[in-house]
Parts: structure tokens; sequence; C-alpha cells
């Protein structure tokens, strides 16, 4: 994965998102169609609760896109691509 901000900027929303990658990112992983979904859906669970929970207020989206046979997982806030997650 890439993140676009460097650490000592990154809030405490983003860190618990990237902690997150880290558990899933250790599963054996090949990087194919279902892989995609389960971090997508893994994500997308953690950012609800964390809405519940107060912790986040801005909008956050996990949006899947694909291009060129290639696929990548983009987490944005209010349309700015925070994250990148993808497999080489």
């Amino acid at each position: 994965y890439k993140c676009n901000l460097i650490k000592e900027k990154r809030p405490e929303w983003l860190r618990r998102i990237i902690s997150a990658m880290h558990t899933l990112m250790a599963q054996r992983m090949t990087g194919d169609d279902a892989d995609f979904a389960s971090i997508h859906s893994d994500l997308g669970q953690l950012i609800y609760q964390m809405h519940l929970a107060g912790i986040l207020k801005s909008k956050i989206t996990v949006e899947s896109v694909t291009d060129g046979g290639e696929t990548a997982l983009f987490i944005k806030r209010s349309g700015r691509i925070l994250i990148s997650i993808y497999f080489k």
C-alpha cells in the first residue's frame, strides 16, 4: 500500500486504518478479486465503526478501481486519495 500523508501528519483514524491493513496484509493473499473484496469489506466495516464511535467525522470512502487488468483500492477523504492498496 501507499499512503499520501507523512507519518507525522496522519490523524488517529488514518493510523487505525493503516494498522488494520497491516493485520490484513499479514494474511496470505494473492491479489485476486476475493482478496480485494475482503479488504474492501473489512476496511468499510472499520470506517463505519469509527463513525459510530465518533472517532471519524469526515466522509471516508473505499473504492475499487480496475484499469488495464490491475485492481487497486483507494481510501479517500472528501474525494482525495489518502491510501492506495495494490498487489505487485
